[in-house]
């Protein structure tokens, strides 16, 4: 959190008029604490505390934002983004001011930083975007700034939405063709909740325990190296063949991490039955390869045109085995404050091998009649099973 046109100076560049009240730093109940204090203070008192009505360039504070995403935000783990508050809708005086804070801006976003812009227009005094904040902001809209306090009226619900943010499962490469990739990023949308497994503690410190194994030879007593003493073999003929650890990795290498498109089949073939397992997202990744999300968005739209899905090879690790998925497109969706309810991307579903597919029969005694009220019962029974609307998140946690 930071102020600019104040009256003093605390920042990493010691750029004048530019205050950082709060570090780049994970959300605290004393951070939180501060903000209300701050919220609660009277215009005169925040006046007196730090000054206001101050010019100075705008350049400085994209500047300082930059700096601080630079020192503090890790490319690779975050997504930086700028929430910036005004009311005046020309902060420059001179064309220079203006074309070096579009050049810092542009800094800004070169680094992947997302700038949410929130025009606070006083009372009864018109803000227009064309004097200059849209050659700083993308700007989509012909009503930018009605549009963008009808959002500000709803940020506290957007924080929330976006504060539950979903975990990147993995980052692969997706194979279209011969010389054709987009990177990807894969999510898991539902998981089995498991029993913790047991932490062990020393009874005199509850300090953690760590287990070592080691083999122990049952002749001498002696401790046996993993790999020089150890050896493994395969049983082939009735014979042994030592074959090394080396050797039995290479036997579990498939090819590298990545995902390889065989070919498309109509939608309409899956079949619920070969819904085996959970099902991924699968989402384009621009921070790997450039435009994944542009050559990805041109693919679901065919894919939905024409009602079809993806069967891709897919292998998660290293050492993993391979298996057939299918890949279902799903578009994007915004309500009507702009919000994105739905992401664009693909479902995948994990295909059943031959030998995992089985006839079962279930014998009926001869000459069997049932009660046409205990099968409407039945029915009634399966029927009441079922969660129609259920969505993840929308029960809360009983625990």
């Amino acid at each position: 959190v930071a102020l600019y046109g104040v009256r003093e100076k605390q920042n990493p560049n010691g750029f004048e008029g530019i205050r950082v009240l709060q570090e780049l730093d994970r959300p605290s109940a004393q951070r939180i604490k501060q903000l209300e204090q701050e919220i609660a203070r009277p215009p005169a008192s925040f006046e007196e505390r730090y000054g206001c009505g101050h010019r100075i360039p705008l350049s400085d504070v994209f500047w300082t934002t930059t700096t601080i995403f630079n020192l503090s935000a890790n490319a690779k783990q975050f997504d930086p983004r700028v929430w910036l508050f005004t009311s005046n809708d020309l902060p420059c005086d001179t064309p220079g001011e203006q074309d070096a804070a579009q050049t810092r801006a542009r800094d800004l976003m070169d680094i992947g930083a997302q700038i949410e812009f929130f025009p606070l227009p006083p009372e009864g005094v018109a803000f227009s975007m064309e004097r200059f904040w849209d050659r700083v902001v993308p700007v989509d809209d012909e009503d930018f700034v009605g549009r963008a306090v009808v959002t500000l009226g709803n940020l506290e619900r957007w924080i929330r939405m976006r504060e539950h943010r979903k975990r990147t499962l993995q980052r692969l490469s997706f194979e279209l063709c011969p010389g054709a990739e987009i990177a990807m990023s894969i999510y898991c949308t539902t998981i089995e909740a498991r029993v913790p497994y047991p932490v062990y503690l020393l009874n005199e410190n509850n300090k953690l325990l760590k287990s070592e194994t080691k083999h122990l030879c049952p002749s001498t007593g002696a401790i046996l190296h993993p790999v020089e003493d150890v050896e493994t073999y395969v049983e082939v003929a009735g014979q042994r063949v030592n074959v090394t650890r080396a050797e039995v990795a290479a036997t579990k290498h498939f090819g590298e991490p990545g995902m390889k498109l065989l070919g498309f089949k109509a939608a309409s073939s899956l079949q619920p039955h070969h819904r085996i397992f959970h099902s991924y997202f699968v989402h384009p990744n621009d921070k790997g390869i450039t435009g994944s999300s542009a050559l990805c968005q041109a693919l679901i739209d065919k894919m939905i045109a024409e009602r079809l899905m993806a069967i891709v090879r897919y292998t998660a690790r290293r050492n993993a085995e391979p298996c057939l998925v299918a890949l279902f497109p799903q578009t994007e969706e915004v309500d009507n404050d702009g919000v994105q309810t739905r992401s664009p991307g693909f479902h995948m579903v994990r295909l059943p091998w031959a030998e995992e597919i089985r006839q079962i029969e279930f014998p009926i005694a001869e000459k069997l009649e049932l009660d046409p009220e205990l099968v409407r019962a039945a029915r009634a029974a399966v029927s009441a099973m079922r969660l129609d609307g259920f969505r993840p998140g929308c029960a809360e946690n009983p625990v």
